[in-house]
């Protein structure tokens, strides 16, 4: 019966994430987003179906080695009593003040301590919400407090880029430290436009680039609540893989911890608590199979699917384009701003293609034609400087 029943759940998952084609896992002009580091290592947002525990702290203790020194580290987080913890909902909010963040630090070079929010139909916008529905406008208003009244606790933990230092203090913090709406009512005055004001550390973070890029589409489009926290973990890691490393090994007790999800001792149990995330990411072309779990199911072996792969060379060649664009000062770089980013997308786009072509997978004349290319042979030796390998 409860094998039923599984077959069943995973025959529905596969038919919501069947892919159209290749275009629909590589939509080069996909939204990315620029996110604080260690709010992506550490866990601060549950999935939805860990809610009954969000009223509980969640903490990481672990010895490490420091200069051949055994210390303590230490990651918690507190709930507020009345809001309890962030979950997957608040997570996109975040991304979504990390992109208001990330456009102002294009504008005028840095990330300012009273950042603005347009309006709370821009953030309803970029998570995909219908700003017409109050109730929705109602969400990013609590979420945004449950993110400014969760306790956070760091004892080596949390890394500050800026002044090379983990924060070690016996103080709790919090994520963002003041925010208001506009229309509400403040000290006596009525507040003229919506504001938060992140924690000074994270907003060094931002500004000494100590992020993480992240494909918000792709997070926006997962339908599992597990996947989207689970994607920046594996994101970082296929980053770094050797030229000949096929796979990425990880503790699932290790992984799970960072994950904000409880840790089982039984392996079933734990390859059930992952299977649909595992399921969706394979479906969706992030991963290239199945995770095998190894070591009496201590251990699971990520493989890097097409789409974490092209994530990877995306990110690698346009890093190494931003690289050679002169950074903008002020408003008056702001159609710069704006040609660059047309340029991303439309190298993005042959990139694509290049990526294409590499795994000797079809290209329709329509592609070329949308690269401004005439023919595939065109097509070769772009691919080639850009690294890839053509048969």
């Amino acid at each position: 019966m409860d094998n039923d029943k599984e077959k069943s759940s995973d025959t529905k998952l596969k038919r919501n994430l069947s892919l159209a084609g290749l275009e629909d896992l590589f939509k080069y002009e996909s939204e990315s987003v620029k996110t604080e580091v260690n709010f992506l290592r550490w866990p601060y947002f549950l999935p939805d179906s860990h809610v009954c525990d969000s009223y509980r702290s969640v903490k990481i203790a672990e010895t490490i080695q420091v200069a051949g020194i055994e210390r303590q580290r230490v990651w918690k987080i507190s709930p507020d009593d009345e809001l309890g913890l962030p979950g997957l909902f608040e997570y996109k909010v975040f991304l979504a003040l990390m992109r208001l963040a990330e456009e102002h630090f294009r504008q005028y070079n840095e990330v300012p301590e009273l950042l603005y929010i347009p309006s709370l139909y821009n953030i309803c916008k970029l998570i995909g919400l219908d700003a017409a529905q109050g109730w929705n406008k109602a969400r990013i208003k609590e979420a945004i407090a449950r993110m400014g009244r969760t306790q956070c606790f760091s004892m080596g933990a949390f890394y500050n880029k800026a002044t090379n230092e983990y924060m070690d203090s016996n103080k709790s913090f919090t994520l963002i430290t003041d925010w208001g709406f506009k229309g509400d009512m403040q000290n006596g005055r009525f507040i003229e436009q919506s504001y938060i004001v992140f924690h000074e550390a994270v907003r060094q973070n931002l500004h000494a680039n100590y992020v993480k890029a992240l494909d918000f589409d792709f997070i926006k489009a997962l339908k599992t609540d597990i996947a989207p926290l689970l994607y920046p973990h594996l994101s970082a890691i296929f980053h770094d893989l050797r030229l000949d490393q096929e796979y990425w090994e990880v503790g699932y007790s290790w992984l799970a911890e960072r994950l904000g999800i409880k840790v089982y001792t039984e392996p079933w149990r734990a390859k059930q608590q992952l299977k649909a995330a595992h399921t969706e990411l394979k479906l969706t072309g992030y991963l290239a199979k199945d995770p095998e779990w190894i070591a009496n199911g201590k251990k699971i072996r990520y493989y890097p699917g097409l789409r974490a792969r092209y994530e990877h060379e995306r990110q690698a060649y346009r890093k190494k384009l931003a690289s050679k664009t002169p950074k903008k000062q002020n408003k008056k770089h702001l159609l710069i701003s704006t040609i660059t980013e047309t340029v991303h997308k439309e190298d993005d786009y042959i990139g694509f293609l290049c990526f294409k072509l590499s795994g000797e997978r079809p290209i329709s004349q329509e592609e070329l034609t949308k690269a401004n290319l005439g023919s595939i042979e065109e097509l070769k030796p772009i691919a080639i400087s850009k690294g890839f390998q053509i048969k």
